[in-house]
């Protein structure tokens, strides 16, 4: 068969060839995910990239400890790779390995300087470096990516949220919690920055004010003590549409504090009813005593031995002479007879004899007595008496008193019931002096609510009180503690702190440099524009208040007039009301912290180096 004209027809060979008999299929290759679940291959992608940075760690580390070892590990990482192909040609494999290389880069974000972009151009390179590779070349790729990719996602994550946050600043005017965060901005910067502004808010939150005078409502600038705030509240009662808010407030202030203090001093028509209280209360009981008498016994004696009670006595009579009265000294009369112009039988007159009979004192003259001795007390000063002298007379007065509870009962009820009349007659007189100092007397022709009150004229007074107090009570002993009534006292002092914040508040609020609260819209925007960026708090703040910014805005804020007005609207309800300038303030230096992602921008690079990582 080998020879001859067949011989080259063979089985394998020749026309005849196709036709031999067929070979069996070919087996497919071996796929090691089959049988396995989505979660199963999930979780295997997932250590495949932890193998990946093992393996990239392990060159790196070898090409500076034993550089020999590199075409073996590269040999490795060529082998895994094939090994691990049918593992990443299924989704959930995939997606394993890539959730698995950016949580295994998540840490970087946290790197000091991560979020700078010479920090982010450094982490990038590390981690490109980091990648297992089969050459030099493949390693110089890597790491030349994870140099470019990491600052170019940062700059292009800024840029993102910068626009973003632009477009918010420009809407927000015109919704209320927009609002609310400029004006909580503006508040803050006011203050001075987030520091001051927890204090002020701290101030605003715990202040009492001036919570004893009825109707008075301070400010925030009032209660804040806070120079920036003061200044604000300036400028916004200058803002011809804010100015009646504040003109009236004041006002209103103004005529809390004339009528708290008022109040104290009370009318004519009450300082006569008051009196005539007084005189009904004690005019029946001086009348009785004054018709008592009483033995001049040798206690009284003694005492009217004293030089001052002689002295007394003098002036005794010259106010007894003013009253139309006379008063007649007693003397003790001895026992004796008396003879009669009848005679008896022998010629001589008859006689009798009459008993000894002791001095006695009227109630009139002892009154008259101790209100001379009070005038020697309360005036001796004026007259050039000592103190010691002053103090004799005092013990003299004391000992006449204590004498006359025993002896003329009656008038020392008298005393007592003129002295418990006298008491609202004090208040209402000392009320009246100190109204006379806060009130200006051309106001006094005005209205309810004069436009100045002469504050310091006040205080003063109220500070000296004690010596006001025994000016117009005509006793050295008055004071306003012993003089007027604890919620009277509260009064005045309350409308005195008043006076005292809303002066502290206008001299503050004079002070040069103070905040415009204009151009709030445009503002704003650079802000929220200059913000993600990452420029420094100082360049953001320059340059959304330069006249570049604002030239640059102008147009924005043309536009966001409206919101504007409102915006400034919310200041004035927050300079007028402490409670919701504090709130303010804590959610404006809320808004200056800033968040996770502001804080760690380098977040930003991470899904572009994983990204750069499965190249």
């Amino acid at each position: 068969m080998a020879d001859g004209p067949w011989a080259d027809y063979s089985e394998s060979s020749g026309p005849w060839a196709d036709y031999s008999q067929p070979s069996a299929p070919a087996e497919p290759p071996y796929d090691p995910t089959s049988g396995m679940t989505p979660l199963q291959r999930f979780v295997a992608g997932y250590g495949r990239s932890v193998h990946n940075l093992y393996q990239g760690v392990q060159q790196l580390a070898a090409a500076y400890v034993t550089p020999r070892s590199i075409p073996l590990m590269r040999q490795q990482v060529a082998e895994s790779r094939a090994m691990d192909a049918p593992l990443l040609a299924t989704t959930a494999g995939n997606w394993g390995n890539i959730v698995g290389t950016g949580a295994n880069l998540l840490p970087t974000a946290f790197i000091p300087g991560a979020n700078t972009i010479p920090g982010s151009f450094a982490i990038g390179a590390m981690t490109g470096a980091l990648q297992p590779s089969t050459s030099t070349q493949e390693t110089a790729l890597n790491t030349g990516v994870g140099a470019v990719m990491a600052p170019a996602s940062l700059l292009a994550g800024r840029a993102i949220g910068s626009v973003a946050q632009g477009v918010k600043g420009l809407v927000s005017p015109f919704f209320n919690s927009g609002q609310a965060g400029i004006a909580a901005r503006t508040l803050v910067d006011a203050a001075g920055g987030p520091e001051e502004a927890a204090l002020a808010a701290q101030r605003l939150s715990g202040a009492v004010g001036s919570a004893g005078l009825p109707g008075y409502q301070p400010t925030t600038a009032e209660l804040a003590n806070n120079g920036g705030l003061a200044q604000l509240e300036r400028t916004l009662r200058n803002n011809p549409d804010l100015t009646t808010a504040f003109t009236n407030r004041l006002q209103e202030n103004r005529a809390a504090i004339v009528g708290a203090v008022r109040g104290v001093g009370g009318t004519d028509a009450d300082i006569a009813a008051a009196e005539a209280a007084r005189s009904a209360a004690s005019a029946p009981l001086y009348s009785s005593a004054r018709s008592a008498v009483a033995p001049v016994d040798a206690e009284l004696k003694t005492l009217i031995n004293r030089p001052s009670m002689q002295a007394a006595i003098g002036r005794a009579k010259q106010l007894a002479a003013e009253q139309g009265d006379t008063l007649i000294a007693g003397k003790d009369i001895p026992e004796h007879t008396v003879a009669s112009a009848v005679l008896d039988s022998s010629g001589s007159p008859f006689t009798r004899v009459v008993p000894a009979e002791q001095a006695t004192i009227s109630g009139k003259g002892v009154q008259y007595l101790k209100m001379a001795l009070n005038d020697m007390v309360n005036t001796g000063h004026q007259q050039g008496i000592g103190a010691h002298e002053i103090n004799a007379v005092r013990s003299t007065l004391s000992s006449l008193n204590e004498w006359t509870a025993q002896n003329v009962p009656g008038l020392r009820a008298a005393d007592e019931a003129f002295k418990s009349a006298s008491v609202p007659i004090n208040q209402l007189e000392v009320g009246r002096a100190l109204t006379q100092k806060l009130i200006p007397a051309l106001a006094e022709f005005g209205g309810e609510a004069p436009a100045r009150l002469n504050a310091n004229s006040f205080a003063s007074a109220l500070r000296n009180g004690d010596s006001l107090a025994s000016k117009v009570t005509g006793w050295r002993g008055s004071t306003l503690e012993n003089t007027l009534a604890p919620d009277q006292l509260a009064m005045l002092r309350s409308a005195a702190s008043a006076l005292s914040s809303r002066a502290a508040a206008d001299d503050l609020g004079r002070a040069v440099g103070s905040p415009t609260a204009q151009n709030l819209i445009s503002q704003n925007m650079l802000r929220q524009l200059l913000g993600p960026l990452g420029l420094p708090q100082g360049w953001a703040e320059r340059g959304a208040s330069s006249t570049i910014g604002q030239t640059l805005t102008r147009p924005f804020q043309w536009a966001g007039q409206v919101g504007e007005g409102r915006v400034m609207g919310r200041l004035a309800q927050a300079a007028l009301s402490p409670q919701d300038a504090a709130m303010l303030l804590r959610l404006g230096t809320a808004q200056q912290v800033p968040g996770m992602l502001a804080r760690n921008q380098g977040l930003l690079a991470v899904p572009a180096l994983t990204y750069a990582a499965q190249q």
